[in-house]
């Protein structure tokens, strides 16, 4: 752990003494044993939990795997909610339909709550099948900060789960107004507002997520590196495979991610050297 137990202990503390009521964990490995104490405790203290799982596609993440990690976290930590966590935007209708089930059928009436990112152009869909199979919660975003690396529009989400009969409870009013608010700051910021992105298969081979991708874009645009963005991906995914497709959510993702950009730079400088030494 990169702090004491006593020192995540605390927080939890401080959490609760300072009124939130909802308290989501997760562990980049799935290992259980670094979370289940922190959600214990905070069902000591009235905080509702929620135990998250992180989602990826791997030879070794399966839908058994997902299953048998959340009815782990329903024995042992009592959660009240399990997330299925999809930082990277990779679920697809295929493999919702074969997940939710496998998860639902392990943590019985526990409510399943589906988080994604519309990385590939595929979670608002993703979204619609999963609600379809059962999924109590989605999260969206409000537009015009939806889309794009965020979640699906709040918007367009509701409207389209009302045409498919559902209902969402939601003050439709008062999120046009917030939407509004943010649309104009957008404006007056020069700050681009959120749009749909197009269906991207090579997202699947390095896997990174939404904020990873634009920090990591930025930064290579701030060091004269631009042109190296897609060069830096590819090495992400290689570096990915060697290390046994580790799930790339914090920190592995900055971890890979950095370790892709040394070996580019280096490799690109060792080739310079070696041209003009030929020369």
């Amino acid at each position: 752990d990169v702090l004491p137990e006593d020192v995540n202990a605390l927080w939890v503390e401080r959490l609760a003494a300072n009124g939130i009521g909802m308290v989501c964990a997760f562990d980049a490995l799935a290992d259980l044993d670094n979370i289940v104490p922190n959600l214990q405790l905070a069902r000591r203290l009235g905080v509702k939990t929620c135990g998250a799982l992180v989602f990826c596609e791997s030879p070794v993440h399966t839908d058994e795997f997902f299953a048998a990690k959340a009815k782990e976290l329903v024995r042992r930590a009592g959660v009240d909610w399990i997330m299925i966590k999809d930082s990277g935007g990779l679920l697809g209708i295929d493999r919702v339909r074969t997940l939710v089930p496998a998860i639902r059928a392990a943590v019985g009436d526990t409510p399943i709550e589906l988080h994604s990112h519309c990385l590939t152009g595929l979670a608002p869909l993703v979204y619609h099948e999963g609600v379809k199979l059962g999924v109590d919660i989605v999260d969206t975003s409000i537009a015009p900060l939806a889309n794009g690396p965020a979640q699906p529009a709040t918007q367009t989400m509701v409207a389209n789960l009302r045409t498919l009969g559902f209902d969402a409870a939601l003050d439709m009013e008062a999120i046009e107004e917030g939407g509004e608010h943010f649309r104009r700051i957008a404006e007056q910021e020069g700050k681009p507002l959120g749009a749909p992105m197009a269906y991207d298969a090579f997202h699947y081979e390095h896997q990174l997520p939404g904020g990873m991708l634009t920090n990591l874009k930025y930064q290579l645009e701030t060091a004269g590196l631009a042109d190296r963005f897609d060069e830096v991906l590819a090495e992400c995914a290689r570096i990915r495979r060697e290390l046994a497709w580790p799930i790339m959510v914090t920190p592995f993702a900055q971890l890979v991610g950095t370790q892709a950009v040394f070996n580019v730079v280096n490799g690109a400088a060792l080739f310079l050297g070696a041209s003009l030494g030929g020369f």
